[in-house]
C-alpha cells in the first residue's frame, strides 16, 4: 500500500473477543468511555520506520469508532553517525535512579469516579453540574 507517497505496510490491532468479555460487563452495550478501541500503524517495509500510528475508539458524536489520536514521524534521518555531544547523557546520572511512586491504583480510582459521575449525569438526564 501507499501512505503519503511512500510504500508502507499497515498493521492493525483490535481487542480479541475474550479480552472484551473481561473488560465490558455482561449486559453492557458499547465500549468503556475511557478505553481505547483499535489501533493502526504504517511502517516502511524496508526499515520498519513507523510513519504513522493511530488510536481509534468511541466517539460521542458518531456510532462508528473515531480517530482519537494520530502521530506521524516524518523525514527520518536513519543511520546518521552521532557526535560525541549527542552521546553524552542529557540527564545527570544521579537523577536516573530516583524512586518512582506507583500511582496506578490512585489513577484507576480517579478514572472509575469520573466514569461513575458521567453515568450518573446520563441517568439524571444531564442535569448534574460540577
Amino acid at each position: 500500500m501507499k501512505w503519503q507517497g511512500h510504500d508502507a505496510v499497515k498493521l492493525t490491532g483490535v481487542w480479541n473477543p475474550d479480552s472484551v468479555k473481561q473488560i465490558v460487563p455482561p449486559g453492557q452495550t458499547g465500549w468503556p468511555a475511557l478505553m481505547r478501541g483499535g489501533r493502526a500503524a504504517y511502517f516502511d517495509p524496508k526499515t520498519r520506520w513507523p510513519y504513522r500510528i493511530e488510536w481509534w475508539g468511541p466517539s460521542p458524536t458518531q456510532a462508528a469508532d473515531a480517530l482519537l489520536l494520530q502521530m506521524e514521524f516524518r523525514n527520518p534521518k536513519l543511520n546518521v553517525p552521532m557526535s560525541p555531544e549527542q552521546h553524552r547523557p542529557r540527564v545527570p546520572l544521579q537523577s536516573r535512579h530516583r524512586q518512582v511512586t506507583d500511582r496506578t491504583d490512585e489513577q484507576v480510582q480517579n478514572l472509575n469516579e469520573i466514569a461513575r459521575q458521567i453515568k450518573a449525569r446520563k441517568k439524571d438526564g444531564g442535569s448534574n453540574s460540577d
